[in-house]
């Protein structure tokens, strides 16, 4: 059986955002060959900060 890797990336850093909530739900419900892990949104801000500071 394959398995995927799921990378989950939600805009809000709080325990009760909706969003959050819906992404831990659909992990609950998902089937076991789905792997779900959550992406840092503080990396992705970071990386963004970079790619504007280079722009020409």
């Amino acid at each position: 059986m394959n398995s995927y890797d799921i990378g989950l990336f939600i805009g809000s850093l709080r325990r009760d955002a909706i969003n959050r909530r819906l992404a831990t739900a659909l992990m609950q419900v998902a089937p076991a060959e789905l792997r779900f892990g959550w992406g840092g949104t503080r990396k992705v801000v970071s990386c963004l900060r970079l790619l504007a500071a280079r722009r020409p």
